[in-house]
């Protein structure tokens, strides 16, 4: 099955590449509705989280917000027709506005590195795709089917981006270009390896948070800033904003606090358009009670 992997993944991004982009939503909220029906894992582990991270919500809205969440993840897969295969020219009509982009330019322009924190809202794949312009460096987690991985790469480093996989020669490429000045970008809300994070309120619930941003700013001094992609009528609002002055404290549980409220901030606008089906406390402080099924 791994071996039939790209040319399956080939086939579904064409598909969707040749849909009109109001089609992609429909097939998109297809997928989240199917989902929702056959109670798949996903939609489990949505539930379990909204759950966790709303306590006040009553079932019955609980209940909205995981199928509204699994329409907009049926969406990414649906728009991976778009991120695969659509010219710039072509993406371009799909950004509907842009804000705060004035940070990351006057920061660039004089060399100052900028570090763009993108958790997993909304349409994230089309922020590597809109910052190419600008030259990035990323890292990158290779996906579990290794068969997939160069053309995943291809796709996220086609507008100009040059991505890392977590490694040590990944982080310290990371380093080099904030150092010099230039644009990196990370998924702020992976769940790190053990040694790798520390416990930070995420919803007023301890989640292992990745201290390596804190190492970032600390060593390089750059201008922090987080990133998101929002689904509007028609296409995207892409918004580049500030983060707390916390985020630059020497002290880690402060600075990775900050971060993990100002992505808390950016999801409360619109919860649904969190990737919640992703198990983001899957590794609990000890003794706390464990979320998730096996």
């Amino acid at each position: 099955m791994a071996a039939l992997a790209p040319l399956l993944l080939s086939i579904w991004t064409r598909i969707m590449a040749a849909l009109p982009f109001r089609a992609t939503v429909t097939v998109g909220n297809f997928i989240g509705q199917i989902g929702w029906l056959f109670r798949t894992r996903p939609a489990k582990v949505t539930r379990a989280n909204l759950k966790h991270c709303f306590p006040a919500l009553r079932d019955a809205e609980i209940d909205r917000l995981t199928k509204a969440s699994l329409c907009h993840t049926g969406r990414l897969l649906a728009e991976t027709g778009i991120t695969f295969h659509w010219s710039p020219d072509r993406l371009e009509t799909l950004y509907r506005d842009v804000e705060g982009a004035s940070y990351l330019e006057s920061s660039l322009a004089i060399k100052k590195g900028v570090l763009l924190l993108a958790p997993h809202f909304g349409n994230w794949e089309m922020i590597a795709l809109y910052i190419g312009r600008y030259g990035f460096t990323a890292l990158y987690d290779p996906p579990r089917v290794a068969s997939l991985d160069a053309q995943i790469r291809k796709t996220r480093e086609r507008t100009g981006g040059s991505l890392a996989p977590i490694d040590g020669p990944g982080l310290r490429s990371v380093f080099q270009a904030l150092k010099s000045g230039r644009l990196t970008a990370l998924l702020p809300d992976q769940v790190p390896a053990p040694s790798a994070g520390i416990y930070a309120p995420f919803f007023g619930r301890p989640a292992l948070t990745m201290t390596f941003a804190h190492r970032l700013i600390q060593s390089t001094k750059p201008l922090v800033l987080l990133c998101s992609c929002r689904r509007v009528k028609d296409g995207f609002k892409l918004c580049f904003e500030p983060v707390d002055e916390a985020v630059y404290s020497e002290d880690q549980l402060v600075s990775v606090t900050a971060m993990n409220r100002a992505i808390e901030t950016l999801v409360r606008k619109d919860p649904a358009q969190y990737q919640w089906e992703y198990k983001r406390f899957k590794r609990l402080p000890a003794g706390a009670t464990r979320l998730y099924a096996d």
